[in-house]
């Protein structure tokens, strides 16, 4: 169990005044507004109201005291916007919802932009087409026309939420909702702005300018903070994902940052050796081919594959030579063939782990 005294600094004799005192200390340093974005003084806000709700309470003190427990998934059912009522009415200070609680944050919007290979190499800016919620040109994001203001909601008195308070033979428990009246708004419109009925927001098509940096993958994305659909009431946007698909190439297959690309050649010159031309993105590049290479052979070039993403670095690209046999042969072709194999014999003992190499391609 909590140690409320302790969280307000106060020993367990302590009068009212003094614990009305140590709390009013206390949350004005903890308040959000003194501490923007701090999360842990946030939640040092709600347990100081916690505290001071319990102990400011005789009967609640005297149950706590005797051991208790309380429950304050109701009292807190707001987050913080909760605590920071019941502070502004401990202190006699009028509560009116703030803009944050009023308005609502827009939706984010999720695009999908698709990338050939030679602009995942260089990287891209891309304009991308949308239509999306922006703020109402003629009430500005308000929701009503400049001439008609929001009332007051006579049911809560502003402060967006009602109290109830039930007793018990354990005595009275007070819970805290939201208003049916205003919907937590704290306010009352009785004129729509005609141009968006209301929302803040109306929806138009624009162009947003994304720039795509060297090496992205498919499925990797990029959040756009506040390039997304503005919130009803003038609300703040959300964000634009853009989610990259690459296209299939009609040369290379991707593999991380490798590119792998197949290149057939003849049988003399997989016997003989030579040099070929391999295409890369950036144009071609010659590569030496051994005497004696096998169909199926893979040979790398260093550094002419994709960059990996926010380096310097790059991929390679993989050759994968494949010795091309015809399948129709000429009269003076099939001679010379036959006068090869006359003179030639398949090794009795293989290297049997290009086979092993060949079989597993083949599998899987």
């Amino acid at each position: 169990m909590k140690d409320y005294y302790k969280i307000l600094g106060v020993p367990r004799d302590a009068g009212i005044e003094e614990i009305k005192s140590a709390y009013r200390r206390l949350a004005m340093k903890y308040h959000p507004d003194r501490n923007p974005g701090d999360k842990d003084a946030e939640e040092k806000f709600k347990e100081i109201t916690e505290a001071y709700e319990v102990l400011s309470s005789p009967e609640k003190r005297r149950r706590y005291d005797a051991g208790a427990e309380f429950d304050f998934s109701d009292f807190f059912s707001g987050g913080i916007s909760d605590a920071i009522r019941f502070f502004m009415e401990q202190f006699g200070f009028g509560y009116e919802p703030s803009e944050e609680f009023i308005r609502q944050r827009g939706e984010d919007i999720r695009v999908v932009v698709e990338l050939e290979l030679e602009e995942i190499l260089t990287g891209v800016e891309k304009r991308i087409k949308l239509k999306r919620y922006v703020s109402c040109p003629v009430c500005f994001g308000r929701g009503y026309p400049p001439d008609a203001p929001p009332e007051v909601c006579p049911t809560c008195h502003g402060r967006g939420r009602v109290k109830r308070v039930t007793e018990s033979i354990f005595g009275s428990f007070s819970t805290i909702s939201t208003c049916p009246t205003c919907g937590g708004a704290g306010r009352i419109v009785s004129k729509k702005c005609p141009n968006c009925r209301g929302t803040g927001r109306v929806k138009e098509e624009s162009t947003v300018s994304v720039r795509i940096p060297p090496g992205v993958s498919d499925g990797q994305y990029l959040r756009l903070s506040g390039k997304g659909d503005v919130g009803v009431h003038g609300g703040r946007p959300g964000d634009l994902i853009v989610v990259f698909r690459e296209k299939p190439h009609k040369v290379f297959e991707r593999s991380g940052d490798d590119l792998l690309v197949t290149v057939p050649i003849s049988f003399a010159d997989a016997a003989l050796g030579t040099r070929i031309e391999v295409p890369t993105l950036s144009g071609e590049v010659s590569l030496k081919i051994p005497p004696g290479t096998q169909s199926g052979q893979l040979f790398r070039i260093r550094g002419k594959g994709l960059p990996h993403l926010n380096t310097d670095l790059y991929g390679d690209i993989v050759v994968e030579v494949i010795v091309w046999v015809p399948q129709k042969l000429s009269k003076r072709e099939r001679e010379l063939i036959k006068e090869f194999s006359a003179v030639t014999s398949v090794p009795k003992n293989p290297d049997r782990s290009f086979f092993k190499k060949l079989k597993k391609r083949l599998l899987g």
